[in-house]
């Protein structure tokens, strides 16, 4: 399919990290330390794919109109998504936007634009969750209730009558 190493090789994040135009939007939002190395990963990542250091992606971007930059983040979105989890690709995306925006791109007329285009390339739904709390809570029937599972509701009182051999938990 695609080859993990070509995506992840040709700029390492910590070099991003102290860069000073990503270092730069560290010190002015007070980020803590996981919050700046989720940022040099999301830019090191993007930059990555325009191919480029992270100067000359911030200066293409500048050259860029509105709707260049919502053609770009779908490339990204269409090449990404076989190799970045969606929720990885949906907070990647925002921490790009943040850097944008901090370097004097301003992203926030095309951004409703940038989401529409994930939605359509990347999550039908929205955004994936792996774990509904409303779907899976501890029962004491395997760590599961089945019944919530089923989509016949926890506190229902047909769910027992409902042919399922479920017997009633008084």
């Amino acid at each position: 399919m695609y080859d993990f190493v070509q995506f992840f090789c040709l700029m390492n994040w910590r070099e991003v990290l102290v860069h000073p135009l990503v270092d730069r939007v560290v010190r002015v939002r007070g980020y803590s330390r996981n919050m700046a190395e989720h940022l040099a990963k999301a830019v090191a990542n993007f930059c990555d794919f325009m191919g480029c250091g992270v100067d000359e992606a911030l200066d293409k971007i500048r050259g860029m109109s509105g709707e260049e930059i919502v053609e770009l983040f779908r490339d990204y979105f269409i090449e990404r998504r076989p190799v970045l989890a969606p929720k990885t690709l949906w907070n990647w995306s925002n921490a790009v936007k943040i850097w944008l925006y901090e370097n004097g791109v301003d992203v926030d007329p095309i951004s409703k634009k940038i989401t529409r285009e994930y939605r359509r390339y990347v999550s039908h739904r929205g955004i994936p969750k792996l774990l509904k709390r409303d779907i899976i809570e501890k029962d004491g029937f395997g760590g599961f209730s089945w019944p919530r599972i089923l989509g016949l509701g926890l506190w229902s009182r047909s769910w027992p009558r409902a042919g399922l051999g479920l017997e009633s938990r008084g």
